[in-house]
């Protein structure tokens, strides 16, 4: 199975903590596991820098998309992932989120 793991940190306060364990326990199991970060703290390989697209085309395609996410929420619950230049990002069947202390990419 592949599983990417989605958070602000791989490291340090609970929420990271436990997204790190999950993300190494699904490795030992023998799954692709990837860890996509906002900032990254480790050393580990699977943990990847998530750095979003910068340009204002990719900019105002996230505030659409995140408009649209928002407006459409209670009938739909769809994991909308904003175009990146991380290469693990090449069709995951599972993502996971886990915000703590949210702050937007824009």
């Amino acid at each position: 199975m592949k599983v990417v793991h989605l958070s602000n940190f791989d490291d340090g306060d609970g929420a990271s903590i436990a997204a790190y364990r999950l993300h190494r326990g699904l490795l030992r199991l023998g799954h692709d596991s990837t860890m996509l970060v906002a900032e990254k703290r480790t050393e580990d390989p699977a943990v990847q820098l998530f750095q979003p697209l910068r340009d204002l085309f990719s900019r105002l395609r996230r505030r659409f998309r995140r408009e649209r996410i928002t407006a459409a929420w209670p009938a739909t619950a769809t994991l909308a992932l904003p175009a990146t230049s991380c290469s693990a990002m090449t069709a995951p069947r599972t993502a996971a989120t886990y915000w703590s202390n949210y702050r937007p990419l824009m």
